[in-house]
């Protein structure tokens, strides 16, 4: 830097210089820089480096964030919870699924139930009809019905017998419900 000073014309060394300044004071204002600037230039530097600062712990925070969320997610405690969660979630389905299957089965014994009771009266309105048809057979066959009708029991030696039994010379009794006959067989013919 040239800076003799208080010179108005030139001198060899300020065609040399890099830098030619009027006075020695004008020399040093040229090749230092302004406070000011600095300061500015500083206080840029200081927010720049305080912005990336701020940005790395932000991005490292997220990090952490993350981490302790992955951490609490794969904990032995978290696992259990989770398994026990699912296991609570069978366990509510299991149950409504016997629920269900308990419904089916009452409507399945009720249907049964009724069909039972249904076949009962069936079956017992069929013996009921059996039944009068047998009374009527037996009232039919029934001896003091018949004696009105010339029914007799034939018994031979206090045993009932049959008229086909009986031969020519036997003794045997004919009885109704009032009269017993003692009788002998005289002849014996088919008709």
């Amino acid at each position: 830097v040239s800076a003799v000073g208080h010179e108005i014309d030139w001198v060899i060394s300020d065609y040399v210089a890099d830098l030619r300044a009027p006075t020695p004071s004008a020399a040093m204002e040229m090749i230092l820089p302004d406070i000011n600037e600095m300061l500015m230039y500083t206080d840029g530097v200081a927010n720049q480096y305080n912005s990336t600062i701020r940005q790395k712990f932000y991005h490292l925070n997220e990090r952490l964030q993350y981490f302790r969320s992955s951490y609490k997610h794969n904990t032995i405690q978290q696992k259990i919870k989770i398994k026990l969660d699912e296991i609570k979630q069978y366990q509510k389905h299991l149950l409504q699924i016997s629920a269900l299957k308990i419904e089916n089965v009452e409507h399945d014994i009720i249907f049964l139930k009724d069909s039972f009771q249904h076949q009962i009266a069936v079956n017992i309105q069929q013996k009921n009809i059996e039944l009068s048809y047998i009374e009527q057979v037996l009232k039919a066959q029934e001896p003091k019905l018949k004696c009105k009708s010339g029914y007799v029991q034939i018994s031979k030696g206090g045993k009932v017998t049959d008229i086909a039994q009986l031969n020519r010379g036997d003794s045997f009794d004919v009885s109704d419900i009032v009269y017993t006959i003692k009788a002998k067989v005289e002849k014996k013919e088919k008709n």
